[in-house]
């Protein structure tokens, strides 16, 4: 359109000032606000070539340019003369950069399909039609984004809570030691283990003796202090290797591993 103020004057050499203006005005008028339906810009270029010919060259006499729902016909062949070889010079500057935009804009989309990175946008920022549409695409994009980053997150806190539940189920909240239900299953797949490579387990019960007179006398709050105790004495005297768990109450068991005989089971539980 800048192009055409420019040289608006020699476009429509012969008409009178008023048509002269109109035509100057219309003719930028349709292509910074129609040119899609004039160009056809989603075309092939030469199919877009050939409808700007049919919609500009002067037939019989008038030259036609688009105008919303009401296309607008001028008689007068000086201004079809004069302006179509120039709006077609126009034309063939823009469509050519139009086409382009749309070009990249949809190879953009399908990297987005092909590699889900959503955190990718389009640079196009022209405040156009093909801006707007890059615009509306970057939302999408950021909704999408967003969606992801609240579903991680929410899997997230699923799996966090799962694996508490999990360790809520197999472990005493007292003392933190593995409850009853982790030893019957440990137990089982060490002697398991044991057999099949002929290596021996040592199994070790033990209570506290007199437990329910502190919780009696001195209240739960204690009693439960004194089995935290116990509890963390027990793992400071064994291996890192050996099992400690609180089966309930004040009973306690013991499994050792890789023992070669009575007297090295005797002497842990000297201890």
């Amino acid at each position: 359109s800048q192009q055409l103020r420019q040289t608006g004057a020699a476009s429509v050499t012969g008409c009178s000032g008023a048509t002269a203006r109109s035509a100057r005005a219309l003719a930028c008028a349709v292509l910074t606000t129609n040119l899609a339906s004039v160009g056809g810009v989603l075309d092939t270029p030469a199919q877009t070539a050939a409808r700007v010919r049919w919609t500009f060259l002067p037939r019989g006499g008038t030259c036609t340019f688009p105008n919303g729902r009401a296309p607008v016909t001028f008689t007068t062949p000086a201004v079809c003369a004069s302006l179509a070889p120039r709006m077609l010079g126009l034309l063939g500057w823009l469509l050519p950069r139009l086409l382009r935009r749309l070009s990249q804009l949809k190879t953009l989309i399908a990297e987005v399909a092909e590699h889900r990175d959503y955190a990718t946008r389009a640079p196009d920022t022209v405040p156009d039609e093909i801006g707007a549409l890059a615009s509306v695409f970057n939302g999408m994009l950021e909704q999408i984004q967003r969606r992801d980053m609240n579903l991680e997150h929410e899997l997230a806190e699923r799996r966090r809570a799962e694996a508490q539940l999990a360790y809520t189920a197999r472990h005493d909240a007292v003392t933190g030691l593995p409850n009853r239900h982790y030893f019957n299953e440990a137990l089982a797949q060490l002697m398991e283990g044991a057999t099949e490579r002929g290596r021996h387990v040592a199994l070790m019960f033990l209570d506290l003796d007199n437990f329910k007179l502190v919780n009696d006398t001195l209240g739960h709050d204690v009693g439960d202090a004194l089995l935290a105790a116990v509890a963390a004495r027990l793992r400071e005297r064994l291996r890192d290797e050996d099992l400690v768990c609180r089966l309930g109450g004040d009973e306690f068991a013991v499994v050792l591993e890789h023992v070669n005989s009575n007297d090295d089971a005797l002497e842990v539980a000297a201890k």
